[in-house]
């Protein structure tokens, strides 16, 4: 829990208590996974962050945009304007999606 202070702590602001009350939490919502190692606890990530963006963008894609990609889509770029390299990536997905 040590090295998860040291991350968020300077950016946050959040004590020691704070940390382990999320983390306890995403124990208990089966988000983390947990083993006891020398008299602490060592913590690690059970999904991959792709998987919780996916899951996440897919949440957000049904709650407020009504199920429309292109609707989140124009919301992203209104909001920041994309990289070329962003943009690069965007086209061969549509590519790809436009084949299927």
């Amino acid at each position: 829990m040590r090295e998860i202070q040291e991350e968020v702590s300077p950016s946050l602001g959040y004590t020691s208590s704070t940390i382990g009350t999320y983390l306890k939490r995403m124990l208990e919502r089966g988000l983390v996974n947990a083993e006891e190692n020398d008299y602490a606890w060592r913590y690690s990530a059970k999904y991959s962050e792709e998987k919780i963006q996916q899951r996440l963008v897919s949440s957000l894609l049904k709650k407020a945009f009504g199920g429309s990609p292109s609707k989140l889509l124009m919301q992203a770029f209104a909001s920041k304007k994309p990289t070329a390299e962003e943009l690069a990536a965007i086209e061969r997905l549509y590519k790809k999606h436009k084949k299927t």
